[in-house]
């Protein structure tokens, strides 16, 4: 019966007939809608609590309150799976290097992407305000990365792959702190080389070479996550670990 009434409540939730934010309905009222015993309605909302699709508020004007999938939620829980099978920090990186380009072929190839070329180098003139500072221009070249995927206008794409770019947001954010308080974060070459890939495939995208931009985005992926997987690697074998494990406490800050 719990699982049957969770269901119930799921279909609500992802329909959109309960909306993000919303609260259910009183104990009282959801055991007479679904006439089931306290034990199987709190059950059910046990589940949708571990799934995610709701939380529970405590206190005088407590209840269970609904929560809307996300694609920040769907990256949590996939960095614990990754957390949980030891997949190392090159394998994520391969993958998004595989994949990233397809976002950008697709961003390529519409109608508007003069457009798109356009957002994208504003976000590359804020990383060029912000390049003396390692993390500040970190975080601002993986909002370009962020921009390219969301460009796709593949909504299944943008959620996975963007599951994806958060967790290795997380991983390149850390190392950018870590990088930039021992002085082994890249000089103004390298930072200049950052922008001049950002900048290339952006053209790229405007031109409406699709196949050009994918190569630029593969090859300024490769160069990029180098620093990130081997700053992981020397620690993993300082440590004793064995491999550039996805480790380091969850992948992701909700």
């Amino acid at each position: 019966m719990a699982d049957l009434v969770a269901a119930e409540l799921r279909n609500r939730i992802l329909i959109g007939e309960l909306e993000n934010g919303d609260e259910l309905p009183p104990e009282a009222i959801l055991l007479q809608e679904f006439g089931v015993s306290r034990p199987s309605l709190r059950e059910a909302l046990r589940i949708l609590e571990t799934e995610g699709l709701v939380r529970t508020r405590r206190g005088k004007l407590g209840g269970a309150i609904v929560s809307q999938p996300t694609p920040e939620g769907a990256a949590y829980h996939l960095g614990l799976v990754l957390q949980g099978t030891r997949v190392d920090l090159q394998d994520l990186a391969q993958a998004r290097q595989l994949l990233e380009p397809v976002c950008v072929s697709l961003a390529a190839q519409r109608p508007d992407r003069t457009r798109v070329a356009a957002e994208l180098e504003d976000l590359i003139a804020q990383s060029e305000r912000v390049i003396d500072d390692g993390p500040q221009f970190t975080a601002s070249l993986l909002e370009f990365h962020r921009a390219l995927v969301s460009a796709s206008q593949n909504r299944t794409l943008e959620i996975l792959i963007g599951a994806l770019e958060s967790l290795w947001g997380g991983q390149e954010t850390a190392w950018a702190q870590r990088a930039s308080a021992t002085g082994a974060y890249p000089d103004e070459q390298g930072r200049q080389e950052a922008i001049k890939s950002h900048r290339r495939i952006a053209r790229r995208i405007a031109k409406g070479d699709a196949e050009g931009a994918s190569r630029a985005s593969r090859d300024h992926l490769a160069a990029s996550m180098s620093f990130v997987c081997g700053d992981a690697n020397s620690r993993s074998r300082s440590s004793g670990d064995g491999g550039a494990a996805i480790v380091d406490a969850a992948p992701i800050r909700l």
